[in-house]
């Protein structure tokens, strides 16, 4: 990411645009690179290599700026630091403590990142390798909620170590690309990409992206369902969001300027059942039907409702 061509503010409008709330920004990824100047990766972030520019303190602006809540995403381990017991060849190996990344790297980074930028959201993940008593994510958490300068409005996920997903977190994510069928009786948060990749992949052509039309459903599902979703953005090296990403984000923007009663500040029903209904007919365009009509029976529909909250 050498960033020649990115310009944060460009970004924060085309996110205003698309309706969302909030960013989660990836300040490190699982190959240790920081995008601010963390005190354990010499000449391994972008601010003394890549761009030479704090990508985390500009980003962080540019949202604040257009009025969007701040979130960031770190992966709580590193494939090639050699502080960790990582075996390529046969996989995660026992965590002894060797080397202490835990303590010279993970809270050291994540304590960093919280008083500099002063987040709204946490987005921890990578599950593998340390449980959450190895990983001193209950130590982290403790010190964010009672000590830090966000401790009365943060929120975080459930990727805190192996025994966390789908349990303990302000909001669940439990596995990438996450849509339940029914409710889970806890908030949580889709993260899912527009094709396939986790960024931006040359080799993904137009075919291989999701329409707007299928990720608004989505989007209309997860909020049926209590959820949320946060889509992945893949940038280019040069800092550009791919025109075919922006489409998407504009499109969904498009869609909840006409529909956002339907979306923001609701909350599911808790009143959710099957209904069992006679002889249910659907209709739509006669050209995308058989002429002849549906047959009578019995058709179950899950039905979903939205209500506004009164709070």
């Amino acid at each position: 990411f050498k960033a020649e061509l990115w310009d944060p503010t460009e970004w924060a409008n085309l996110f205003l645009e698309s309706g969302a709330k909030y960013t989660i920004f990836t300040s490190k990824f699982c190959d240790g690179w920081t995008h601010w100047k963390s005190a354990s990766k010499w000449n391994w972030n972008s601010v003394d290599n890549g761009p030479s520019r704090d990508i985390m303190a500009e980003f962080s602006a540019a949202i604040r700026s257009v009025g969007l809540r701040l979130g960031f995403y770190y992966c709580n381990i590193e494939w090639g630091n050699p502080l960790l017991p990582w075996n390529y060849e046969n996989g995660p190996e026992p965590y002894t403590g060797q080397g202490d990344y835990v303590n010279k790297v993970f809270l050291q980074e994540l304590k960093d990142l919280t008083v500099k930028y002063e987040p709204d959201l946490i987005n921890g993940d990578y599950c593998i390798l340390l449980n959450s008593s190895e990983l001193k994510s209950p130590d982290f958490l403790a010190w964010l909620y009672n000590e830090s300068p966000v401790k009365d409005r943060v929120v975080v996920d459930d990727r805190w170590g192996t025994d966390s997903r789908c349990k303990h977190g302000g909001y669940w994510t439990c596995h990438d690309r996450f849509q339940p069928n029914s409710p889970v009786g806890h908030k949580w948060i889709d993260l899912m990409t527009m094709a396939s990749s986790w960024g931006w992949n040359r080799l993904e052509e137009d075919v291989n992206y999701k329409t707007a039309d299928e990720l608004i459903a989505i989007l209309v599902n997860n909020v049926a369902l209590g959820g949320n979703l946060a889509i992945n953005v893949g940038p280019r090296a040069d800092g550009k969001i791919p025109l075919i990403q922006a489409e998407r984000l504009r499109a969904i923007g498009a869609w909840l300027r006409v529909n956002q009663e339907a979306i923001y500040n609701t909350t599911m029903w808790r009143n959710w059942t099957e209904l069992v209904l006679t002889d249910f007919r659907i209709f739509v365009n006669k050209s995308n039907i058989n002429d002849k009509p549906p047959t009578p029976g019995n058709s179950t529909a899950t039905v979903i409702y939205l209500g506004k909250t009164t709070t």
